[in-house]
């Protein structure tokens, strides 16, 4: 009966086995967690990328009498206090006297890439 009192080398690589893969499903969790948590960040600060370029908008079309075609972009521009960002703005006018203002502003990660949010409202002029 000399040595029945310890582990075998059998159970012990079991032990190490069932710990490996325990580990690797935590780190995977962790992956995936760092992921969500980078995604969330971005799709709020192109949030409030939206929220200020439609209240900017809202102002400018307000303020003079501008049509929806003067304050469309063309292209994509960097946003000055999101410097990772770019955006674009394009507005289209719904009813004959400019009073309703359909705006899409599209928020993307970097300038040429695909990643990005698109937010869609409806701007009532107060005229």
């Amino acid at each position: 009966r000399h040595g029945s009192a310890g582990f075998t080398l059998t159970e012990v690589m079991v032990a190490i086995g069932i710990l490996v893969v325990g580990m690797l499903g935590i780190i995977a969790l962790i992956s995936v967690g760092v992921t969500s948590h980078r995604r969330a960040i971005r799709a709020t600060d192109a949030m409030f990328i939206a929220t200020s370029e439609i209240a900017e908008l809202r102002q400018q079309l307000d303020k003079a009498d501008r049509s929806a075609k003067d304050v469309t972009m063309v292209g994509y521009q960097r946003h000055e206090l999101y410097p990772r960002y770019w955006y674009r703005v394009e507005a289209v006018e719904l009813d004959k006297d400019g009073r309703e203002v359909f705006v899409r502003v599209t928020v993307r990660w970097s300038k040429d890439g695909a990643s990005g949010e698109v937010f869609e409202t409806i701007v009532l002029r107060r005229r």
